[in-house]
């Protein structure tokens, strides 16, 4: 799934919380299937948009590179300990290794 599709997920999920649809931030990511980590991103930056995140295409390049490094343990940067789905999507983000 894209992340441009995840944001609109988790920002599905702050309103509903922030308008009482859902008891808790936990229960809204889980019954709207979003991201807890990137739910936890928004809140804390309030100035995130869409419009930071790349495009589906960049960020199928940048996984597909991520996807072959030996830095790669369970969808996690080894180095940054960044989700590699989250940071991969980022148009401010770079990997730490130098290859994307």
């Amino acid at each position: 799934m894209t992340l441009n599709v995840e944001y609109e997920k988790a920002n599905i999920a702050i309103e509903g919380y922030k308008n009482g649809v859902y008891s808790s931030l936990d229960s809204a990511a889980a019954s709207l299937g979003a991201d807890a980590t990137l739910i936890a991103v928004m809140l804390s930056n309030p100035t995130m948009e869409e419009t930071n995140f790349t495009s589906n295409l960049v960020q199928q390049n940048r996984l597909s590179i991520c996807s072959e490094c030996e830095k790669n343990q369970n969808n996690t940067c080894i180095v940054c300990a960044c989700p590699i789905n989250f940071v991969t999507s980022m148009q401010a983000s770079s990997c730490p290794e130098g290859k994307w």
